[in-house]
Protein backbone atom coordinates (compact mmCIF):
# COMPACT_ATOMS: atom_id res chain seq x y z
CA UNK A 1 0.00 0.00 0.00
CA UNK A 2 2.90 2.34 0.66
CA UNK A 3 3.86 2.12 -2.99
CA UNK A 4 0.32 2.78 -4.18
CA UNK A 5 -0.03 5.82 -1.97
CA UNK A 6 3.33 7.20 -3.01
CA UNK A 7 1.61 8.35 -6.20
CA UNK A 8 0.44 11.96 -6.25
CA UNK A 9 -3.01 12.98 -7.52
CA UNK A 10 -1.39 14.59 -10.56
CA UNK A 11 0.10 11.19 -11.45
CA UNK A 12 -3.44 10.23 -12.47
CA UNK A 13 -3.33 11.70 -15.97
CA UNK A 14 -6.83 11.01 -17.24
CA UNK A 15 -6.14 11.98 -20.85
CA UNK A 16 -3.07 9.73 -20.99
CA UNK A 17 -4.96 6.89 -19.34
CA UNK A 18 -7.75 7.10 -21.91
CA UNK A 19 -5.29 7.35 -24.79
CA UNK A 20 -3.45 4.20 -23.74
CA UNK A 21 -6.43 2.26 -22.43
CA UNK A 22 -7.17 -1.13 -23.93
CA UNK A 23 -10.39 -1.67 -25.80
CA UNK A 24 -12.61 -4.43 -24.48
CA UNK A 25 -11.56 -6.53 -27.47
CA UNK A 26 -7.88 -6.16 -26.53
CA UNK A 27 -8.68 -6.99 -22.93
CA UNK A 28 -10.62 -10.04 -24.02
CA UNK A 29 -7.65 -11.20 -26.13
CA UNK A 30 -5.31 -10.82 -23.14
CA UNK A 31 -7.63 -12.87 -20.96
CA UNK A 32 -7.89 -15.60 -23.57
CA UNK A 33 -4.12 -15.72 -23.84
CA UNK A 34 -3.56 -15.88 -20.08
CA UNK A 35 -6.35 -18.40 -19.49
CA UNK A 36 -6.43 -20.80 -22.46
CA UNK A 37 -8.65 -23.37 -20.70
CA UNK A 38 -12.08 -22.59 -22.14
CA UNK A 39 -14.44 -23.20 -19.18
CA UNK A 40 -12.20 -21.11 -16.91
CA UNK A 41 -11.68 -18.54 -19.65
CA UNK A 42 -15.42 -18.04 -20.12
CA UNK A 43 -15.90 -17.50 -16.40
CA UNK A 44 -13.07 -14.97 -16.22
CA UNK A 45 -14.34 -13.15 -19.29
CA UNK A 46 -17.71 -12.70 -17.57
CA UNK A 47 -16.07 -11.44 -14.38
CA UNK A 48 -13.78 -9.01 -16.19
CA UNK A 49 -16.54 -7.77 -18.45
CA UNK A 50 -18.77 -7.09 -15.44
CA UNK A 51 -16.07 -4.75 -14.08
CA UNK A 52 -15.42 -3.08 -17.45
CA UNK A 53 -16.68 0.51 -17.72
CA UNK A 54 -17.00 2.83 -20.67
CA UNK A 55 -14.70 5.83 -20.95
CA UNK A 56 -17.18 8.35 -19.53
CA UNK A 57 -17.69 6.27 -16.38
CA UNK A 58 -13.95 5.72 -16.05
CA UNK A 59 -13.31 9.46 -16.31
CA UNK A 60 -15.72 10.13 -13.43
CA UNK A 61 -14.15 7.35 -11.38
CA UNK A 62 -10.63 8.67 -12.01
CA UNK A 63 -11.64 12.25 -11.18
CA UNK A 64 -13.10 11.03 -7.90
CA UNK A 65 -9.98 9.01 -7.14
CA UNK A 66 -7.74 11.95 -7.93
CA UNK A 67 -9.69 14.25 -5.61
CA UNK A 68 -9.93 11.65 -2.82
CA UNK A 69 -6.34 10.39 -3.00
CA UNK A 70 -4.85 12.75 -0.38
CA UNK A 71 -7.52 11.77 2.16
CA UNK A 72 -7.12 8.09 1.31
CA UNK A 73 -3.37 8.37 1.80
CA UNK A 74 -3.84 9.78 5.30
CA UNK A 75 -6.53 7.27 6.20
CA UNK A 76 -4.52 4.24 5.14
CA UNK A 77 -1.27 5.54 6.61
CA UNK A 78 -3.00 5.84 9.97
CA UNK A 79 -4.52 2.35 9.73
CA UNK A 80 -1.86 0.18 8.14
CA UNK A 81 1.55 -0.77 9.44
CA UNK A 82 4.56 -0.02 7.29
CA UNK A 83 6.09 -2.75 5.17
CA UNK A 84 9.23 -2.61 7.32
CA UNK A 85 7.19 -3.21 10.47
CA UNK A 86 5.27 -6.13 8.97
CA UNK A 87 8.50 -7.74 7.71
CA UNK A 88 10.10 -7.26 11.12
CA UNK A 89 7.15 -8.93 12.86
CA UNK A 90 7.14 -11.83 10.41
CA UNK A 91 10.87 -12.32 10.87
CA UNK A 92 10.44 -12.34 14.66
CA UNK A 93 7.86 -15.10 14.21
CA UNK A 94 10.30 -16.91 11.88
CA UNK A 95 7.90 -16.66 8.95
CA UNK A 96 9.09 -16.48 5.35
CA UNK A 97 9.36 -12.92 4.10
CA UNK A 98 10.97 -13.32 0.68
CA UNK A 99 9.63 -14.94 -2.46
CA UNK A 100 12.57 -17.33 -2.56
CA UNK A 101 11.61 -18.54 0.93
CA UNK A 102 8.27 -19.59 -0.55
CA UNK A 103 9.71 -21.02 -3.75
CA UNK A 104 8.09 -18.32 -5.89
CA UNK A 105 9.92 -16.57 -8.70
CA UNK A 106 9.52 -12.87 -9.40
CA UNK A 107 8.09 -13.70 -12.82
CA UNK A 108 5.47 -16.00 -11.30
CA UNK A 109 4.42 -13.31 -8.82
CA UNK A 110 4.10 -10.71 -11.57
CA UNK A 111 1.98 -13.02 -13.73
CA UNK A 112 -0.13 -13.98 -10.72
CA UNK A 113 -0.87 -10.34 -9.85
CA UNK A 114 -2.02 -9.60 -13.41
CA UNK A 115 -4.23 -12.70 -13.36
CA UNK A 116 -5.55 -11.87 -9.89
CA UNK A 117 -6.90 -8.56 -11.15
CA UNK A 118 -8.76 -10.37 -13.91
CA UNK A 119 -10.41 -13.05 -11.76
CA UNK A 120 -11.67 -11.07 -8.76
CA UNK A 121 -15.40 -10.32 -8.81
CA UNK A 122 -15.11 -7.49 -6.35
CA UNK A 123 -13.34 -4.22 -7.13
CA UNK A 124 -9.89 -4.31 -5.51
CA UNK A 125 -6.72 -2.25 -5.32
CA UNK A 126 -5.54 -4.23 -8.36
CA UNK A 127 -8.50 -2.80 -10.29
CA UNK A 128 -7.54 0.72 -9.21
CA UNK A 129 -4.02 0.11 -10.51
CA UNK A 130 -5.32 -1.40 -13.75
CA UNK A 131 -7.77 1.45 -14.42
CA UNK A 132 -5.14 4.10 -13.70
CA UNK A 133 -2.73 2.39 -16.08
CA UNK A 134 -0.32 1.79 -13.21
CA UNK A 135 -0.66 -1.98 -12.73
CA UNK A 136 2.31 -3.03 -14.85
CA UNK A 137 4.43 -0.12 -13.59
CA UNK A 138 3.56 -1.01 -10.00
CA UNK A 139 4.38 -4.68 -10.53
CA UNK A 140 7.65 -3.76 -12.23
CA UNK A 141 8.66 -1.61 -9.28
CA UNK A 142 8.01 -4.25 -6.63
CA UNK A 143 11.14 -4.98 -4.65
CA UNK A 144 11.31 -8.72 -4.82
Amino acid sequence: MEKLFSYAPEDIDIEAILASRQTWEQREADIKEMFPDEPLQNSILKISHSKWVEDDVLVKRLELLRSALPDLQVMFKDRLHSTAYVVEQLEKARCPVALKDLGITAERLKTTLVKAQMIRKRYTVLDVLYETGLLHKFIGELSL
